[in-house]
């Protein structure tokens, strides 16, 4: 009898110890049902605010104490070189944010402006101020969500900057008139982005 009380003591504390051991590893496991764990968008970004070159569709910014949805990304494609547009919005109010690396990373706020008189040359007037033609061409471009644009074409583009660092860009689709925006850079550090959806 002795032995047989031993023997089920014995079992039960296996039991325990293997329960133990399982409850340990679950918690250790990469995650729920073992897919992949999720990973924190901020950990390997230059900023702790969020990576500018991940932004996309249904993300949300919180700049200059407002929050912002980005409602439509558009990815331009020049012959390899590449760079993003994504129209933000909050109640009715828009802009654009342009992301682009070049040597170093650069964010610029746009906002469009009637313009319609003023047409691409080597040096354009806007509100008092001269701008001088920095780069022209066409570029590939592919939209998604909300952009006012189709879903991929061609885009021909004429950027400009002031003296006082502001910038102004002309861009048209197919053969649509041009429009207008004018740019201000800003540091990635204004903004805290967060993701929309899980990665």
């Amino acid at each position: 009898m002795i032995l047989v009380l031993l023997a089920v003591v014995g079992l039960a504390a296996v039991v325990v110890v293997a329960v133990a051991v399982a409850v340990a590893l679950s918690r250790r496991s990469p995650g729920a049902g073992g897919s992949a764990p999720r990973i924190d968008p901020f950990l390997a970004d230059d900023s702790p605010a969020g990576d500018p070159r991940r932004i996309g569709v249904g993300d949300v910014i919180s700049y200059e104490g407002h929050d912002w949805v980005v409602r439509g990304s558009v990815a331009y494609d020049q012959r390899g070189y590449r760079w993003a547009e994504h129209l933000l919005d909050r109640v009715g109010e828009q802009l654009w944010l342009s992301v682009e690396q070049d040597e170093q990373l650069m964010l610029v706020r746009w906002q469009a402006v009637r313009a319609p008189s003023l047409e691409p040359a080597a040096t354009v007037v806007w509100d008092g101020v001269v701008f001088e033609l920095e780069e022209r061409g066409r570029a590939r471009f592919r939209s998604e969500g909300t952009t006012g644009m189709p879903l991929e074409g061609e885009v021909e583009y004429h950027d400009y900057e002031a003296p006082d660092g502001r910038l102004l860009s002309f861009e048209r689709t197919s053969d649509t008139t041009f429009e207008v925006s004018v740019g201000v850079p800003i540091p990635s550090g204004a903004m805290t982005i967060y993701p929309g959806t899980a990665p």
